[in-house]
């Protein structure tokens, strides 16, 4: 059972928070980044700075650091369609905040309406939750200004500008880029298959990662616009190349385990092919360090030639799995080989052919329009997660504008501000981001006050202390969310300066806004807290739904070869990788939170997270084989099949429903039956294609086995407490 009313209150929980608030990685520092963000906030406040009217340009400067924050959605289009999604957005916030900022009960009923739009909006990506967000800022910044109506349409259009600029300033530099981003997405893959085969020589039976693989595709269905087409082309041969090694070498890997299990662990061949793994992991590192360096991968003479005895001698190893051993390392060698040409190809110039695989589809700049009103329809239900955040959202603000309206605080609307922006959708971000706000706003105002003391008061030294703090502001969001709030903090103390407030009041009234607002939303993710355990059945659901198509392909170039889908395999294993990567994402947000609040118990998302890493291995290894198979028809895997697809079904449903799942099949006689035909048909590939479907077997049985024991003893649970209470 779970008790909602007390979770909040479990100490590690609060623990974790806390530690979240006050981690600090290094490695997120941006100072690439954020220089460039920095120009479009210095070019708008030194260009009213010379204009002699420095005030002017606060309002194009909060354009442009917001519109700066969006460049990080998307790569290309997509990055620059962000960008100026949410520099109009800001702009019509700015322009309707200040036409009712009169009226409180207009701003009080629009920033509720503001709220839950960006709570639902969050519905569609994090570039629309981005987008959400700053018009939300929008509107409270300039509606609580006290701005006459006439000065809305010139504060709407410098917000705009300021967007805009932010805007041409990205686009101005994609000429110039030499695809460092490309390159190095690129070299993370391949220094990722460098990994796996150095872990799966030494016996390590996982499966291969996918979100590098996944970052890859991403990266390259959103080319850049300048970019010569023989690059890109070269660029997708070898992601191309990358997917295929994967499946190749997850499936060498398991020939080496089930060699070792047929022959012992000391079997000639078994060293063979830890070798092949062994030399492949450092010519896969050569490949990544060329690509980093953008230059032609070093002469690996040595790995080269260990690579190639060690194939030469499982070619003559007897046995099935052996020859498929063989096989693959023919297979992966020859990979490489055409992976280490593409890397040598001077720029510009097309392969000669492109590799195969499943094609990449160039991403809209803009989504369509219809999909995403289908996406926001299905979550304005109060079921839907997305639904409940705007709730809390339009509740929270709406509260926050009402007290400070009320209490005639001034630059109460940062009270406002800062329950939208700690606000999140569960409760252990909200009370990190609470925890680190605060404390990065103290430090930021006291920062500030101190500097205003030790400077001389002047438009020039203002606007050059708010260019500094705007690039610190652009370099830590992900360093320590602390460090990034108190640069934000002295960003808008030196901002106000310009607009005639002293950086002590400002910095006083922030600090105690702050602190309200904070708090504010501290106490709306405790009265009514949203867990990431709800969503973890579902995402686990999902990841089993795409599990099983992805296995009705696979199975399909098995059963009938002539209706092998390449398109079909190659998009579905890459949905696979994207609902694990979800999966896994919510799980570990869920294990953060307190154990009362668990639809589904630790040990049985994790568990069910395992069995599906072995499937997916499996499927992986039968996919690497399928095109080096005898092409004969193998009608009685429909047999296996179908027990499959019931059994993912079926547990998928389950956990949707979080009720007992329906009966199982009996999938290892489904297993036996199929591989007896096999063998009694002749098929000289039924032992390698059934010691895959083994490990498939197996996975399912884990996975039925845990869930169907996780919802009996819930209802074992329930039975007993109704009777308690009766």
């Amino acid at each position: 059972m779970k008790h909602p009313a007390l979770a909040p209150l479990h100490l590690g929980t609060l623990r974790n928070a806390v530690q979240g608030a006050l981690r600090v990685d290094r490695s997120q520092f941006q100072p690439g980044f954020a220089l460039r963000c920095a120009v479009g906030v210095a070019i708008s406040l030194l260009g009213a700075l010379a204009a002699g009217s420095p005030r002017q340009g606060v309002a194009g400067a909060i354009g442009a650091l917001s519109t700066g924050f969006a460049s990080q959605q998307g790569l290309y289009r997509t990055r620059a369609a962000a960008m100026l999604a949410t520099a109009c957005a800001m702009s019509v916030s700015t322009l309707v905040a200040v036409l009712a900022g009169h009226s409180s009960v207009a701003s009080i009923v629009l920033i509720a309406v503001w709220g839950y739009g960006y709570g639902v909006l969050s519905s569609l990506g994090p570039a629309a939750s981005i987008v959400g967000l700053q018009s939300v800022v929008a509107f409270i910044v300039f509606g609580g200004q006290g701005l006459e109506p006439s000065a809305g349409v010139v504060q709407a259009a410098l917000v705009l500008a300021g967007g805009l600029l932010q805007t041409f300033l990205l686009v101005l530099v994609w000429p110039l880029k030499r695809y460092s981003v490309e390159r190095r997405a690129l070299a993370g893959a391949y220094r990722h298959l460098a990994d796996y085969a150095r872990a799966a020589a030494g016996g390590d039976l996982e499966s291969p990662g996918s979100q590098q693989f996944t970052r890859v595709r991403d990266t390259l269905s959103d080319p850049q616009p300048f970019a010569r087409r023989g690059d890109i082309a070269v660029f997708t041969a070898l992601l191309d190349e990358a997917e295929r090694m994967r499946s190749t070498l997850a499936a060498l890997a398991a020939d080496g385990l089930v060699a070792a299990e047929q022959s012992g662990p000391d079997d000639p061949g078994v060293a063979r092919v830890h070798d092949v793994l062994e030399a492949c992991a450092d010519l896969l590192a050569a490949l990544a360090s060329a690509l980093d360096a953008a230059q032609a991968p070093r002469a690996a003479d040595d790995a080269w030639k260990r690579a190639d005895d060690a194939a030469r001698a499982l070619e003559g190893a007897s046995g099935a799995n052996k020859a498929h051993a063989a096989t693959d390392a023919a297979a992966i060698l020859g990979q490489l080989r055409a992976a280490w040409r593409l890397v040598a190809l001077p720029s510009g110039e097309e392969p000669a052919a492109r590799v195969g695989g499943s094609p990449l589809r160039r991403k809209r700049a803009f989504p369509r329009i219809a999909d995403q009103l289908g996406t926001l329809r299905a979550n304005l239900s109060l079921r839907s997660p997305y639904a409940q955040h705007g709730i809390r959202l339009a509740v929270t603000l709406a509260t926050a504008t009402l007290l400070y309206r009320a209490l005639g605080i001034q630059h109460g609307y940062w009270m406002t501000m800062t329950a939208a922006i700690v606000l999140r959708p569960d409760f252990t971000t909200t009370f990190a981001r609470g925890i680190a706000r605060i404390v990065g706003t103290v430090l930021g105002a006291l920062l500030a006050g101190g500097l205003a003391l030790l400077v001389p008061k002047s438009p020039a030294v203002d606007v050059a202390l708010a260019i500094l703090f705007a690039t610190l502001t652009f370099a830590t969001p992900n360093v320590n969310y602390a460090f990034f709030a108190a640069a934000l903090t002295a960003y808008i103390i030196f901002l106000f300066s310009l607009l005639g407030t002293s950086a002590h009041t400002a910095g006083a009234q922030r600090v105690i806004a702050t602190i309200l607002g904070g708090g504010l939303a501290e106490l709306a993710v405790f009265l009514y807290p949203a867990w990431e355990a709800d969503r973890v059945p579902g995402q686990l659901g999902k990841l089993l739904d795409v599990q099983r198509h992805y296995a009705d392909v696979v199975f399909a170039a098995y059963i009938d070869a002539a209706k092998t889908d390449e398109r079909a395999i190659g998009e579905a294993q890459t949905a696979s990788w994207t609902a694990r990567t979800e999966a896994e994402a919510s799980v570990d947000r869920m294990l953060s939170e307190p154990p009362q609040t668990h639809a589904l118990s630790a040990d049985t998302a994790l568990g069910v997270l395992a069995a599906s890493r072995r499937l997916g291995f499996g499927l992986l290894t039968l996919n690497a084989h399928h095109a080096a198979i005898a092409r004969v028809a193998r009608p009685a895997l429909r047999i296996l099949l179908e027990a499959i697809d019931k059994v993912l079904r079926s547990t998928a449903n389950a956990l949707r429903t979080q009720a007992p799942p329906r009966p199982y099949p009996a999938l290892r006689q489904a297993f036996d039956a199929a591989q007896r035909a096999h063998a009694s048909a002749g098929d000289p590939d039924a032992e390698e294609i059934f010691t895959e479907c083994d490990l498939l077997v197996d996975s399912l049985n884990t996975m039925a086995g845990l869930v169907a024991a996780e919802f009996a003893a819930s209802k074992k649970a329930s039975s007993n407490e109704a009777r308690s209470l009766g």
